[in-house]
């Protein structure tokens, strides 16, 4: 998963587009069915972001599911003008973003002679990094997980947490996907959610293994929706409705363990409790 630079170097390129008139022309007169006229350079700047947009996870693979239960407005999304974007939580912020980006997918070229030429994926990356406050670029656990792979996450010590995102009510369910796990009570994690002050931490984990977060948040996903049986902590979040909306974000350090503790107590102190998926120190 990614980091802020990515979004500091997305903006830069995009500014420097929206602040040419040569630039901006070139892309709007953009078409992957005709020989482009000079430019190659940002041609191939422009291909790279794209890519590098997907493997930082900032093209969430349910987007339509975050478009639907927000009951956003394609006449929205397509020119995200900044009253409403201003509006926008993360989440569906992301969701924008991504059908900007799968729209190019089946219109090839739409994303650089419309979305980006008219500077409406500046502006969502904008808002996107003016409300990314994490370490890394927070994602749906269903773009984290790839299918079963977690490939974009680092095999290196970390912390993660699990996050509710803005404007989302959280229903819990004793129904799970996983038949070997134990549910708890949904009365008493009602209750338990009911006493955070902090409504938006759920989860917070760490990664010490082999292959650190990468092999964590594999073992924990595969928990959650899969037959999996290495990682049962946190296991009240699989008893969320609609978790695959939930958010996740990591952050990278040497010492997991003394840094779960840290942001663990700093919880405790502000809320008189854990998060809601955690049960002990």
């Amino acid at each position: 998963m990614g980091t802020k630079t990515f979004l500091t170097s997305a903006i830069s390129l995009l500014e420097q587009i929206e602040n040419s008139y040569e630039l901006k022309s070139w892309c709007q007169n953009y078409s992957i069915y005709g020989a482009s006229q000079g430019k190659i350079w940002l041609e191939r700047e422009l291909f790279a972001f794209m890519e590098q947009a997907y493997r930082e996870n900032v093209v969430i693979t349910n987007y339509y599911d975050v478009i639907e239960k927000w009951g956003l407005k394609t006449q929205d999304i397509v020119s995200s003008p900044l009253a409403w974007l201003s509006e926008q939580p993360y989440l569906t912020v992301l969701g924008s973003i991504a059908w900007h980006f799968r729209r190019d997918h089946f219109q090839n070229g739409v994303l650089i002679n419309e979305s980006i030429a008219s500077g409406t994926l500046l502006r969502l990356f904008r808002r996107l990094n003016e409300l990314c406050t994490w370490p890394s670029i927070a994602t749906t656990l269903p773009t984290l997980y790839g299918g079963g792979k977690c490939q974009s996450v680092p095999k290196v010590a970390g912390v993660y947490q699990i996050m509710v995102p803005k404007g989302m009510e959280i229903h819990f369910t004793d129904r799970v996907s996983n038949p070997y796990l134990t549910t708890y009570n949904v009365e008493k994690l009602s209750e338990k959610y009911s006493k955070c002050v902090d409504k938006e931490i759920l989860y917070i984990g760490k990664a010490e293994g082999k292959d650190g977060l990468r092999q964590r948040l594999f073992q924990y996903m595969k928990c959650g929706w899969g037959g999996g049986k290495n990682h049962c902590g946190g296991r009240a979040i699989w008893q969320i409705e609609d978790a695959h909306l939930l958010l996740l974000a990591y952050e990278t350090c040497d010492n997991a363990s003394a840094r779960e503790r840290q942001l663990i107590n700093a919880y405790k102190e502000k809320n008189g409790c854990l998060p809601l998926a955690n049960w002990r120190m």
